[in-house]
């Protein structure tokens, strides 16, 4: 079982990450899995229960296309299974199954290569792609993973899917009809699902951001996540992403003016993508602070595009501007900046999402300590955030990937004469809600995607130039653009 390609062997352009909630095993001894009536385990059962994958293992890979494995609900379905199974007896008086599970059930990620929006064909490519991923999940559920267990396809190491009868083999019909396993197995089978949840990591240049988080306050709806117990969740997602985008415009006109005055237009575009940034930590440490977040889900989804280098620092040591490279923001400035963004934006205060929390007092709220800084809160730590991402201060903590990408992104070509030194911030986009559950809708949210990195990243582009990129990238007839080398995998969200 190989791991995927470390993050030095990855250059994120476009890139798409699908999970699909369907297990993922491999063989395993039927360890502690003891005869019932004298019937012993099925092999099957031994991986079902024990063989379970690690972290973005590789399943399978082919042209522009890695299938890994992440860790969901079925990990925990499996281990209930296995305690009903641990509190009934078999023969000898022993228990039906005992000692604990070898491994967790994992499931699958599909992971496509990275893919440069600005290439010709790349539209072409990417579509190629979605294509394969519906065809394999279809090939999966045309043989009832609820029902079943058998080969993952085109899989040499992996399978998948519900081994019912060997389980009914096994435990005879009185023990496989007891309510407490048809509970276990039921819970299990509910949660293989022919829907898939979309993550996309973007190279986005500074002076794109404010499009971006154009695209998550306008195009975006939370409603389909909107679970009993977590009407906060979507709520907050919703506000914090009107609260960023309607402060982008005063960035630009009140604050990018004055903290650094003389700025080019394109420095100025590109100086309020990064206080855009910086505002969405702020805005994001609060929520996470007040305890706007499921019960196991990350901090790191405080904020609707998770930076993907080491720290905010790689932003003016990698991303900006040649010209805001050579800037330094003195420490008074950035104090009055962070008492600016604390007193006009109600969201960057724990307060404001307390009084949210408050509209829901069934939910549960899950605290924890600031998004960025050493266990501080409010204006002074968040001063310091924005010494960091300004004056490139690159030893000041804030939530980060598990695996950090070591650059930012080349930019095309094309564009390069009008970016002012800019390249690509790696930003995973994380508040993507919406599932794909038929043929052409995974596809449709690619596109959606691409376009919008393309608009980000020709947002300093002039016309002529920026639609003759556009319509050379978007023609479906055109030969696909080849994929970047590597996968790399986001952390996938827990609600």
């Amino acid at each position: 079982m190989r791991r995927a390609a470390g993050p030095d062997a990855v250059q994120r352009l476009v890139g798409f990450e699908v999970e699909l909630s369907v297990p993922s095993f491999g063989q395993h001894p039927t360890t502690g899995l003891n005869t019932v009536g004298g019937r012993a385990p099925g092999a099957d059962l031994g991986g079902f229960f024990h063989g379970g994958f690690p972290y973005a293992a590789t399943v399978m890979s082919e042209e522009n296309l890695t299938i890994l494995t992440d860790h969901n609900s079925l990990a925990r379905r499996v281990r209930v299974l296995h305690a009903v199974l641990s509190e009934l007896t078999g023969d000898g008086g022993q228990p039906v199954a005992t000692g604990q599970l070898a491994s967790s059930m994992s499931n699958l990620e599909y992971v496509t290569a990275p893919f440069d929006e600005m290439a010709p064909g790349s539209d072409a490519a990417v579509k190629k792609v979605a294509d394969r991923i519906d065809a394999h999940v279809d090939a999966i559920f045309g043989r009832n993973p609820k029902e079943n267990a058998f080969t993952v396809p085109g899989s040499p190491v992996a399978a998948t899917g519900t081994p019912l009868a060997a389980l009914r083999d096994w435990l005879g019909p009185e023990l496989f009809g007891n309510a407490k396993v048809q509970s276990a197995i039921r819970a299990f089978q509910n949660d293989i699902k022919a829907e898939m949840y979309v993550q996309a990591t973007l190279g986005v240049l500074p002076s794109g951001l404010p499009s971006l988080y154009s695209f998550q306050a306008n195009d975006v709806s939370h409603e389909s996540r909107r679970a009993p117990g977590k009407e906060h969740i979507a709520d907050g997602w919703r506000d914090a992403a009107a609260a960023i985008n309607r402060a982008v415009p005063r960035l630009r006109s009140d604050v990018v003016p004055k903290l650094l005055p003389g700025l080019d237009n394109g420095d100025q575009a590109a100086l309020t993508g990064t206080l855009a940034l910086g505002l969405s930590y702020a805005v994001g440490s609060a929520m996470i602070e007040a305890g706007v977040r499921g019960p196991t889900a990350s901090t790191k989804n405080a904020v609707p595009f998770l930076l993907k280098l080491a720290n905010l620092g790689g932003i003016r040591r990698a991303a900006t501007t040649d010209a805001l490279r050579e800037k330094v923001v003195g420490q008074d400035v950035l104090q009055h900046l962070a008492a600016w963004l604390h007193s006009e934006v109600p969201e960057t205060g724990v307060a404001h999402w307390q009084g949210l929390l408050a509209r829901y007092p069934a939910n549960t709220p899950n605290p924890a300590g600031p998004a960025y800084g050493h266990g501080a809160t409010g204006v002074g730590n968040t001063a310091q955030m924005l010494d960091s991402l300004l004056n490139g201060t690159e030893d000041f903590p804030v939530i980060a990937p598990g695996k950090a990408l070591p650059k930012a992104d080349e930019p095309n070509a094309a564009i390069v004469p009008h970016i002012g030194g800019q390249k690509g911030a790696p930003v995973e986009m994380r508040w993507l809600t919406t599932r794909a559950t038929s043929p052409g809708q995974l596809w449709n949210m690619f596109k959606t995607i691409m376009d919008e990195a393309r608009k980000a990243n020709l947002a300093t582009v002039p016309s002529k130039e920026s639609q003759a990129i556009w319509a050379a990238a978007t023609d479906m007839a055109a030969t696909p653009a080849a994929g970047g080398r590597g996968a790399h995998q986001t952390e996938m969200m827990d609600l």
